[in-house]
């Protein structure tokens, strides 16, 4: 344990010392909370939140970065829908993008799992079992670049 954590937990329970929602169950708790938190932030390669939040953290402690397979199926169609080959169906997210002139635009995502729902069948007539997501189904690319950019501590 070292000193600046005992610092940051005696400088907590300074706070944090007349608010009833404390819970004193043993010696030290600030102390003994931190380190578990710091443990365990260390071992999911996150970093524990030392601030000093009067009001408490809300019941976070840190947030932790979560890796998913990610598979971009490109289209020229303009009005290209997401299509996914059965068999080959094992990412976690999928994203739909348009390819024109060199360029492609991203237009929406989907989770894995979800697109797994959808009822493969021989979309376009060539023997290949596919999964499809109608593009007005996707989900916005800022919905999963804001799960992706969220702040690191509450």
């Amino acid at each position: 344990m070292s000193a600046d954590l005992a610092a940051i937990a005696k400088a907590r329970s300074e706070l944090h010392r007349d608010h009833a929602s404390t819970r004193r169950l043993t010696q030290d708790h600030d102390l003994v909370g931190l380190v578990g938190e710091a443990e365990a932030a260390n071992y999911l390669g996150a970093e524990v939140d030392l601030a000093s939040r009067p009001a408490g953290d809300g019941g976070i402690d840190f947030h932790i970065a979560l890796y998913f397979s990610v598979d971009v199926k490109t289209t020229r169609r303009h009005d290209g829908d997401l299509l996914v080959e059965a068999k080959s169906a094992n990412a976690d997210i999928y994203v739909l993008a348009h390819f024109v002139d060199g360029k492609a635009t991203l237009i929406g995502w989907e989770w894995g799992k979800h697109v797994k729902e959808y009822e493969p069948y021989d979309v376009g007539g060539h023997g290949i079992v596919s999964h499809k997501v109608p593009r007005r189904n996707l989900r916005p690319m800022d919905t999963l670049k804001a799960r992706l950019t969220r702040r690191q501590t509450p």
